[in-house]
């Protein structure tokens, strides 16, 4: 179970990282571009780990919640004050 969490997770995370790269909402700067792109392949990463190896780690499986849950609440809060 542990592994399709980090799976399913780790993809949520990608997308949210790509969303946010070529989204005009989420005015960001060039370390902020850099720090989104190495999450979406460090999460690239653990969702192959996990699909092709089934042994996603506890860390990777807590980082990729951590991640997913700080995503999707800048999300929120950038689509809730967008103009």
């Amino acid at each position: 179970m542990k592994d399709e969490i980090a799976l399913v997770g780790a993809i949520a995370v990608f997308v949210l990282c790509g969303w946010a790269l070529i989204s005009k909402m989420f005015k960001d700067n060039w370390p902020q571009m850099l720090g989104l792109m190495l999450v979406a392949v460090s999460c690239l990463s653990i969702s192959w780990k996990a699909a092709n190896l089934d042994r996603a780690s506890t860390r990777d499986t807590l980082m990729v919640l951590g991640l997913l849950l700080y995503g999707l609440g800048t999300a929120y809060k950038v689509w809730k004050h967008r103009k």
